[in-house]
């Protein structure tokens, strides 16, 4: 196992009954002062004391609130059969007690490289079922594109919203290929050898897995597809056809590189031009009214840009739609220095909306295509498809089943 790192968190008893009632939702979130914790990582695991009462976490990246604080998600819970944080303790070296013992006298604090290998070792001979459980859902990826796959396939079940009713039914994987379908279970995978066709999509989309959600009335069916492997990719679009509603969406990912105090995108090799292009082609074909339905945004696409330095569950990002990128992209405030243009957090102004938001605004149908586009979703897809031999494709079906 690569290197663990473990911080340290005492609840405090004014907010015991706040934290539990997280623990039940599996989501807990509490806000730092960065500079005063500075030594605190995000995506690292969280020992948590509550009064007599132990548990080991997952957390998010941290991210800025205000000037001077940062915000930490928890998630992920695991209770521990521990009757104090003694057991620890006496499980170290004489050399790491004393360290260890300055560490949990703060109320919040992260533990040196030599105690995260003690305190690993620890839980590995005692705890390991929960160890394992927790260093599951942490998220580590060997390049951009593999995390931004693993993104967009989370991004469309948040925003297919499923409830605990749906079931993981089976993930597929094609033999020898890449995909981040894998991370959603160990157990039910199937491997296949040819390529399986689509809802009736083109077999010259090389799919590389499909995942199957099911509850007694509706389906999220997600599929990755790559021409070549993933480390070899430049991006990844997301395609979301949700059939109760009757819309189609496709989000580019883009990532944002940190430029001193900002962080900033530039189309530096004329990539995103040249797509941005085949996608204002792409509208022409589509419908832009319809007597029958209302649509805030009636073009599919759209942009969302994530921080590089993002990675686990909570990725920094902003989204905005095709027109308004292209609205922005003339405009002076985008102008570099020596001419260029550039977009990033400065020059939105917080004009954008959140990953939520965008989430929202699919599920309700209130963005994307109107329904007699969605129908010819096949013809669609293969246009944004053809010629996109650098961009991986994550492609998701919300579908009702038949009979309801």
């Amino acid at each position: 196992m690569s290197k663990v790192q473990f911080s340290y968190y005492k609840i405090d008893n004014s907010i015991k009954e706040i934290f539990l009632r997280s623990v039940d939702k599996n989501k807990f979130s509490f806000s730092i002062n960065t500079s005063l914790n500075n030594d605190i990582k995000g995506n690292s695991i969280f020992i948590i004391i509550l009064d007599d009462e132990i548990y080991l976490s997952n957390s998010s990246n941290k991210r800025k609130v205000t000037s001077i604080e940062s915000a930490i998600t928890l998630f992920n819970f695991e209770k521990l059969a521990l009757n104090s944080i003694e057991e620890i303790k006496s499980y170290l070296s004489r050399r790491t007690k004393k360290t260890f013992l300055e560490k949990i006298s703060l109320d919040l604090s992260a533990f040196s490289e030599v105690l995260n290998k003690e305190i690993y070792n620890y839980f590995l001979e005692y705890h390991d079922q929960k160890i394992n459980s927790v260093l599951k859902n942490k998220k580590t990826f060997h390049n951009s594109v593999s995390f931004m796959q693993d993104d967009a396939i989370h991004f469309a079940i948040s925003i297919a919203k499923l409830d605990n009713s749906f079931k993981l039914e089976n993930v597929e994987i094609k033999e020898d290929t890449e995909t981040e379908l894998i991370r959603l279970s160990e157990d039910n995978v199937i491997i296949f050898d040819t390529n399986n066709d689509i809802q009736g999509l083109s077999r010259e989309i090389d799919i590389t897995g499909r995942a199957t959600y099911r509850n007694e009335s509706e389906e999220l069916i997600i599929y990755t597809a790559n021409k070549n492997p993933l480390e070899h990719l430049l991006g990844v679009d997301l395609i979301y056809i949700n059939n109760i509603q009757k819309n189609m969406v496709m989000i580019q990912y883009k990532m944002l590189e940190k430029e001193r105090d900002s962080w900033i995108f530039r189309d530096n090799n004329n990539q995103l031009r040249d797509e941005v292009e085949r996608m204002n082609s792409i509208k022409e074909i589509l419908n832009d009214n319809s007597q029958n339905e209302y649509r805030l945004n009636s073009s599919p696409f759209f942009l969302r840009f994530i921080k590089r330095q993002s990675s686990g569950n909570n990725p920094v990002s902003f989204c905005i739609s095709l027109d308004h990128y292209q609205q922005i992209m003339n405009q002076p405030v985008t102008l570099g220095p020596r001419g260029g243009r550039r977009i990033g957090y400065d020059e939105m102004k917080k004009h954008y909306i959140g990953k939520s938001e965008l989430e929202g605004l699919i599920r309700s149908g209130y963005v994307g295509t109107y329904s007699q586009d969605t129908d010819n979703i096949h013809e669609i897809i293969h246009l944004i498809s053809s010629g996109q031999q650098n961009n991986g494709l994550v492609i998701a079906f919300k579908n009702r089943l038949s009979g309801e």
